[in-house]
């Protein structure tokens, strides 16, 4: 089936979407959201659906669904949607969710700023006015200048539509200004679709999915927007639905690799309910200490992991919680010793930290019974529960919030956003499994829940390291990797182990190969002798502030020519729009509308001095103020819009019919003057940073880099095709990958571990060691295990080439050390990584070594970096590697 994702991503892929930092989006949102490749990629999408394309078929209104991953901020998406039509003049929306516990929540993210999960920045600020999010209840006299948002669930917005009361909402008052609905949960709204085909007027017009059908028909402006994690398109009425609506597809098993995610692990064990409790409360302790410890920064502070205690029924939940309050106020230390003695691998690592860290078990059972007292654990089983119950569960890594533990059947499976979960503990003993051998509808439910504790705990140790993704992968010995894991304790039975694994890795939210020994790669003790080892220094550069004082010409921001084509439809009715030219080559729809047209020529300047200059007028960028802080050189807008030096001949050309041309009024003069300046405020915004990579490359004693050795959990991609990935060389069962490791005195670790382009390089410079070793000494490559990063010269890109060739000259007066960057790369990734190799490449041209005093004073430092070395076109490559060294 053709999916409308398919073909929009094909788009992206092609390079004909790209994404556009909006000063009224990113400024106006909380600055902790919105920095995840996958959440701009959707933002890009959805502006050049909404546009950027108008070529692009769509139906009126306008119907659209996010599918994306639970846990994957679909929220801050829908904040971010929010700006992006407020801009193109909506101003009402309609959010609706499926349940009231979700409404609560929802509210506060939206409206509360002391809220720590408030969505906006304090001030939402467009066209340089404040603007203010309203909860409202119609829309009859909303202010036109702000965000009005009603917040309903689904069903209470069906019963007061099918029911109108006084002052209430009715379809006719929803039918007298253009609005937004913005579904959460989406798939809740089927009921219609997936119901017999045969279905009778009263069905239609008594279901939900009718009432929403209803108001978005009101108006050919109105616009439906869905998220849901949940598409179910093996059902065909439901396929054929939304076959032209998806707009993206982010998976979970996609959120997973990309590190955004918790790790599962399953500790499955034979110990009775309450060791099982104790042991989940021994490690929650763990984890706090652990976090205590290492002092790191995240947005949410102080830590507090929280367990969560899920029961089958109402009833044994609430035994479960009367339990739990007694084994806390009798627990002794005998009771934690017992699970000293019968604990698994995680939990003896618990206990050798507790060791290390001169805590006995006396004080942890202290410690224990104070965390979890009664009045930091909640019992939550009922939909009506109280609001401040709901907004505690909401806000559960809140500063004020003591909550540790909670105790429920189902109440959290959907709409619960919570990132400081870290244990659930299964109480029921079932197998969970039905009858005829499926998973039974509880083991899907708990897989659900185990989905949306996956939300990963935002965290980072040093400044550059990514606040919102594991980073332990590769160094599983680390105690901080507790904080990026989730641990599902249930009862070891075969049967319910097997289900909920099924469940897991179908959702792509657990990897069953992590259980296997990890993998470990060791700094040979050989090369700890040498003298790179002992003297040897790797040189990094910083990322730094941008000085725009230097900028003297666009051309120093922008370096390829601005220059647009502008198609004119036939008639004063057609749109007016700024083009892409691939994008036409490759749609034969586009095809279509440009029969018939001419090319006109001009500058942009040619449209008129005044017209221009009112046409900056209704975009902010072009505010002076905003235009010299850019671009400090800059005297006027005048001068912007004449000079040649910025956009003064900008060429554009027309496309249209020749009459249309040669007849323009000076409306639509205006017109393509604001879309010309809109794409060229894109272009130039998309090449303004405020970071930079320094020139100057500083040394630092390369052992201080490698004193840990590499512990990682490897999970073959799919997109490897040759499946390298995780195979040792020295046993490898393929001849062109296979090599002893060990015995190479020049490869620094042990083994390698790596991608097919890896072991490919690798045997490269194998085969040329010999060419080396005729004019070098001290040859070593080194694998940049996550040791370091350098930042690209133009906006400050953090990169980790993934090798790193050491080496000196020989019989030089002085010692002249190279230190060669180096970057395999597979073909499906060349053109998304250019930047990396274009980055490369300019730092024989651009890098600068800082001086090296003291004991390194006598010695000469060069640094290189080199093309991609890919197997395929290896040979660009190699004669880049033998012009550097001088070999032949």
């Amino acid at each position: 089936m053709d999916l409308l994702s398919d073909k929009i991503h094909g788009y992206w892929k092609d390079g004909f979407i790209n994404y556009e930092e909006k000063d009224y989006i990113k400024g106006n949102l909380n600055p902790m959201f919105l920095d995840r490749l996958y959440q701009q990629e959707a933002l890009a999408k959805f502006d050049f659906y909404l546009n950027k394309f108008p070529a692009l078929p769509k139906d009126k209104p306008i119907h659209l669904l996010l599918n994306l991953a639970t846990g994957s901020g679909k929220t801050v998406l829908m904040a971010a949607n929010i700006l992006e039509l407020y801009t193109n003049g909506y101003r009402n929306f309609i959010f609706i969710v499926n349940s009231t516990n979700i409404i609560k929540k929802t509210i506060a993210n939206f409206t509360e700023k002391g809220n720590s999960k408030y969505l906006f920045a304090d001030k939402i600020i467009i066209d340089f006015k404040e603007i203010q999010v309203n909860q409202v209840d119609n829309f009859e006299t909303v202010p036109d200048s702000d965000i009005n948002i009603l917040f309903s669930t689904i069903q209470g917005l069906h019963v007061q539509l099918k029911e109108p009361r006084e002052n209430g909402l009715t379809f006719e008052s929803l039918q007298q200004s253009k609005l937004v609905i913005l579904s959460d949960e989406a798939h809740h709204l089927n009921t219609l679709t997936k119901k017999k085909k045969n279905k009778t007027e009263e069905e239609e017009e008594n279901s939900w999915e009718w009432t929403i059908n209803t108001i978005i028909n009101n108006h050919p402006e109105n616009i439906l927007l869905e998220y849901t994690a949940t598409v179910d398109l093996n059902h065909s009425e439901i396929a054929k639905k939304y076959a032209d609506k998806i707009l993206m597809r982010y998976s979970l098993k996609e959120f997973r690799n990309d590190k955004y995610s918790k790790e599962i692990k399953l500790i499955k064990s034979g110990i009775n309910t309450e060791e099982r409790i104790l042991q989940a409360l021994l490690l929650s302790q763990y984890r706090l200490k652990v976090a205590n410890d290492n002092k790191f920064q995240s947005p949410y502070l102080p830590f507090k992991p929280v367990i969560l205690f899920k029961s089958a029924s109402i009833e044994e939940s609430e035994k479960c919680f009367e339990k739990f309050k007694q084994l806390l106020k009798n627990l002794k230390a005998q009771d934690l010793q017992v699970l000293q003695s019968n604990g698994g691998v995680t939990l003896n690592k618990a206990f050798e930290f507790f060791k290390q860290s001169n805590i006995s078990i006396e004080q942890l059972t202290t410690e224990i019974k104070d965390a979890f007292r009664n009045e930091r654990c909640i019992i939550v089983n009922n939909e009506n529960d109280s609001e401040a119950k709901q907004i505690e569960l909401n806000q559960l890594e809140g500063d004020k919030n003591e909550i540790r533990a909670i105790f429920t059947v189902k109440m959290l499976t959907e709409g619960w956003d919570v990132l400081n979960l870290f244990d659930i503990v299964r109480l029921d003993e079932s197998n969970g499994v039905n009858t005829n051998g499926k998973p039974a509808a509880s083991t899907i439910s708990e897989a659900q829940l185990i989905g949306r504790g996956a939300r990963y705990f935002p965290f980072q140790i040093k400044a550059d390291e990514e606040m919102y993704q594991r980073k332990f992968d590769k160094d599983l010995r680390n105690d901080l990797r507790c904080l990026e894991e989730l641990y599902y304790h249930s009862l070891n039975d075969n049967k319910y182990i097997e289900a909920i694994t099924k469940e897991l890795v179908e959702q792509g939210v657990y990897d069953p190969n992590q259980d296997e020994a990890p993998l470990e790669v060791k700094v040979k003790n050989e090369f700890k002798q040498t003298t790179l080892w002992d003297e040897g220094l790797l040189f990094t550069n910083e990322l730094v502030k941008k000085d725009n004082k230097k900028v003297t010409s666009l051309k120093q921001i922008h370096e390829t020519n601005l220059q647009y084509k502008h198609f004119i439809g036939t008639s004063g009715t057609d749109e007016l729009v700024v083009f892409d030219e691939e994008a036409v080559k490759a749609d034969r729809e586009l095809q279509k509308k440009f029969v018939g047209s001419i090319n006109k020529e001009i500058i942009l300047i040619d449209l008129g001095l005044n017209i221009c200059l009112k046409a900056t007028e209704n975009i902010p960028f072009f505010n002076f103020d905003n235009l010299n802080n850019i671009l400090p050189q800059l005297k006027s807008k005048r001068e912007f819009l004449t000079n040649d030096i910025w956009i003064g001949k900008t060429p554009v050309t027309l496309i249209g019919s020749k009459d249309r041309l040669e007849a323009l009024l000076p409306k639509e003069k205006l017109t393509i003057a604001e879309n010309i300046l809109q794409a060229i405020k894109n272009d130039i915004g998309a090449k303004v940073h405020k970071y930079e990579g320094s020139r100057e490359f500083e040394g630092r004693p390369l052992k201080n880099y490698l004193q840990k050795d590499v512990v990682m959990m490897v999970s073959e991609p799919e997109e490897d095709s040759k499946k390298q990935y995780g195979k040792s060389m020295t046993g490898n069962n393929r001849q062109e990958f296979k090599m002893n490791v060990a015995a190479a005195d020049w490869y620094i670790y042990d083994e390698n571990y790596g991608t097919s382009e890896e072991k490919y390089f690798i045997k490269y410079i194998e085969q040329v060691m010999i060419l080396l070793k005729q004019k070098y000494t001290d040859i070593y490559l080194l694998r940049n295990e996550k040791l370091f990063k350098i930042y690209n010269f133009k906006d400050g890109a953090a990169f980790e080439p993934d090798f790193v060739l050491f080496m000196k000259e020989k019989k030089t007066d002085r010692k002249l050390s190279y230190q060669l960057f180096i970057e395999p790369k597979g073909d499906g990734y060349i053109a998304k990584d250019q930047w990396k190799e274009d980055f490369l490449i300019e730092i024989d041209i651009k890098a600068k070594v800082k001086r090296v005093e003291l004991l390194y004073e006598n010695d000469k430092f060069k640094i290189f970096g080199l093309p991609f070395y890919n197997y395929q076109t290896r040979q660009k490559f190699e004669m880049k590697f033998k012009e550097v060294l001088k070999v032949e």
